[in-house]
Formats: C-alpha cells, sequence, structure tokens
C-alpha cells in the first residue's frame, strides 16, 4: 500500500499557492527526508537562483527535480511518468496520510518545512 501525502507551498502571507500530490513514500524518512535533499542541493547548485520566496516556481523545482531523481533510478527508455505519482492538485486528496507545509518567506533562506499527521 502507498503512503499519500501533499506538499503545499505557501506565501508569505500563509496563502497556498501550489500542492504537489505524491503517490508514495510520503512518510517523514522518505518525502521529509527527500524535500530536505531537494533544498540543500538548490542551495548547492543554483545558489544564485534561488527564489525562496516564490511558492509556485519552488513547487514546479520540486516537480522536475523529482522526476529527475526518478528517472537516474530507471532505464529512462522503459520508464512511466505515471509511476512517478507527482501531481499538482487544488485541494488533499483524501487518501493522503502527511501533508508538509513549506513556508515560503525568505528569497535566501530555506523555506521552514512542517510535516503533519493526517
Amino acid at each position: 500500500m502507498s503512503t499519500s501525502a501533499t506538499v503545499h507551498f505557501m506565501d508569505k502571507n500563509n496563502v497556498v499557492e501550489a500542492i504537489i500530490y505524491v503517490h508514495s513514500d510520503g512518510y517523514p524518512e522518505g518525502l521529509g527526508d527527500e524535500i530536505k535533499l531537494f533544498l540543500d542541493e538548490k542551495v548547492k547548485y543554483a545558489p544564485e537562483e534561488l527564489r525562496f520566496d516564490d511558492p509556485s516556481y519552488l513547487a514546479a523545482h520540486f516537480v522536475c527535480w523529482k522526476l529527475k531523481q526518478f528517472g537516474e533510478m530507471y532505464d529512462e527508455e522503459n520508464w512511466d511518468l505515471k509511476m512517478i505519482g507527482v501531481a499538482p492538485v487544488m485541494k488533499d486528496p483524501g487518501d493522503i496520510e502527511y501533508r508538509y507545509i513549506m513556508k515560503c518567506y525568505s528569497d535566501t533562506e530555506k523555506p521552514t518545512v512542517v510535516c503533519q499527521e493526517c
């Protein structure tokens, strides 16, 4: 059984600008660690283009990063995009077990991430 989760990308006014649904490995030791790695790698490899205060931009980069991670795990000629199970949504689906709130308040400081068990 999959452990589904969502990641809410929130602006400095506490408005959710993007929600990404992740179909599996949504538990803190899975998706939680991936979010931390994503933010660390963004600081390391793209310090001139952080834009941590732009939730929509950050959400798009997170999806691209997840696709890259997935592609490295599988033969790129045979993998199916449906398997990654990452999609934008308007609200939390009923099957999520975790919700991550990414507070995108500063351009240069990593967002604060809070994990909520649903």
